[in-house]
């Protein structure tokens, strides 16, 4: 909703080409050659954004209102994504293994600067050691680039924005308390949920957006697989690690500790008539025998 009007908008990446996303709003082909162009929001504008190579995600946010009438907000959330903190020549650089996601209002006046938290607001990611174990160090983590991978939102009851979950290159599942609205504090409401790790300890990055679906008596399931192809490194033999898809159980509590696949019950994957099936105990998220949820490793 724009300037009092309906309006159908249409919010794309710039992939590879470019760091940045930008808008367009298509309600009217016939006036698009007039007022068709909204915004374009890059690393000219926020250091941290980088290079997008998945559809933004939409949201209304809670704005908060007087006398705790509510406010709403129609936002485009999108991730940092790729490369922000590789030297492209613009004096845009990003601080080494930063990552952000990005709030950027659909009702921007056109030609209008982006003003932090005011029509565009930034919750940095923290860098991880990467809780859950393994083998690598803390300074090992914060070498090594985040790149932030794409948004999944949830929304609460009022339909608004709660919760965003995210992945990373390290194998971290990011997420991010959104209930409260506008401001929301630097580093607070960021729960580092899980670390995928394969069976060696080693991380498996998580690039593609993750699904959420209800938990039994609360909370969620957070369902993903793990893998890069993005780079021609990752063509190469020495590239072809382990990888699995994850069924992780967040019961949205903060003093959960991050957890990691031995919390989870392991599946394999078993002959079966036409094809495959996967194998494994019974899985309980409540009650004495409770799980966190499953793994299933790849095979290679």
């Amino acid at each position: 909703l724009a300037l009092g009007r309906w309006k159908t908008v249409l919010v794309s990446a710039m992939g590879g080409g470019a760091q940045g996303v930008f808008a367009l709003d298509i309600t009217d082909p016939a006036r698009f050659a007039q007022d068709g162009a909204l915004w374009e929001f890059t690393d000219r504008d926020d250091k941290l954004m980088g290079n997008v190579r998945a559809p933004p995600s939409f949201a209304r946010i809670n704005m908060g209102g007087k006398e705790g009438a509510p406010v709403y907000r129609d936002v485009a959330i999108v991730a940092s994504g790729y490369n922000n903190h590789v030297n492209d020549g613009k004096d845009t650089t990003a601080p080494a293994s930063a990552a952000a996601m990005f709030l950027l209002a659909l009702d921007k006046a056109p030609g209008t600067p982006w003003l932090l938290g005011s029509n565009y607001f930034r919750l940095k990611v923290p860098v991880a050691s990467g809780g859950g174990g393994g083998h690598d160090t803390d300074a090992g983590a914060e070498a090594m680039s985040h790149a932030l991978g794409p948004p999944a939102v949830v929304p609460g009851g009022d339909g608004a924005l709660a919760y965003i979950y995210a992945g990373d290159l390290q194998g971290n599942i990011w997420r991010l308390d959104m209930a409260g609205g506008p401001p929301w504090k630097e580093g607070q409401g960021r729960k580092l949920v899980f670390v995928a790790r394969d069976a060696q300890g080693r991380r498996q990055p998580v690039t593609q957006q993750l699904n959420v679906a209800y938990a039994p008596d609360g909370g969620y399931v957070l369902l993903f697989g793990t893998g890069k192809l993005l780079e021609a490194a990752d063509t190469w033999p020495a590239a072809f690690l382990s990888q699995s898809f994850y069924a992780v159980h967040d019961d949205l509590l903060d003093a959960s500790p991050t957890r990691s696949r031995a919390d989870l019950e392991p599946r394999s994957l078993g002959e079966a008539v036409g094809g495959v099936r996967v194998d494994g105990a019974e899985l309980r998220y409540t009650g004495s025998e409770a799980m966190r949820g499953w793994y299933l490793d790849f095979l290679h």
